[in-house]
């Protein structure tokens, strides 16, 4: 049986390598959809720090950040201006806590976000310390979809 002419086979060449190259981009671009957990800072009004635990149980949640540089916290759970993808959700520490962990769970077509806070033992001074942890999706992530709820850490 004859060879195929060069040209034949350079293209047949080309698809091959052309598909490889779309199973490997595919694969790096493949978004994780599964549990996800973050270990992050916040900051005492004293200026040191204490750990927050983002934990992602709905699989929508890409990236969180606590407190971060030029986000205020939000008087509500809020949608930052043209990134649907983005939720804030505002919380009051204390200045005695010692962790925070927040949990995100699926609830529907949305989310709910509970926060618990662990304050040391003994006294301490009642101040409120405002904090946002701000959560990117792989899809969007309406704010009137996000029901946050505040409790002791056990």
């Amino acid at each position: 049986m004859p060879r195929p002419p060069l040209p034949v086979r350079r293209a047949t060449a080309v698809a091959l390598a052309l598909a490889l190259l779309a199973v490997t981009l595919s694969a790096c671009l493949t978004r994780s959809t599964g549990p996800r957990e973050w270990t992050l800072e916040a900051t005492r009004t004293d200026g040191s720090k204490y750990t927050v635990v983002v934990r992602d149980t709905s699989g929508r949640i890409e990236d969180a950040a606590i407190d971060p540089v030029g986000v205020r916290p939000p008087a509500s759970v809020e949608n930052p201006p043209g990134r649907d993808t983005v939720v804030d959700v505002p919380w009051t520490g204390g200045s005695c806590d010692t962790r925070t962990d927040i949990t995100i769970a699926a609830a529907g077509p949305g989310l709910t976000v509970t926060i618990a806070t662990a304050v040391a033992p003994g006294p301490c001074d009642l101040v409120g310390v405002p904090h946002v942890v701000r959560l990117t999706g792989n899809q969007a992530i309406p704010a009137a979809t996000v029901a946050v709820t505040m409790q002791q850490a056990r």
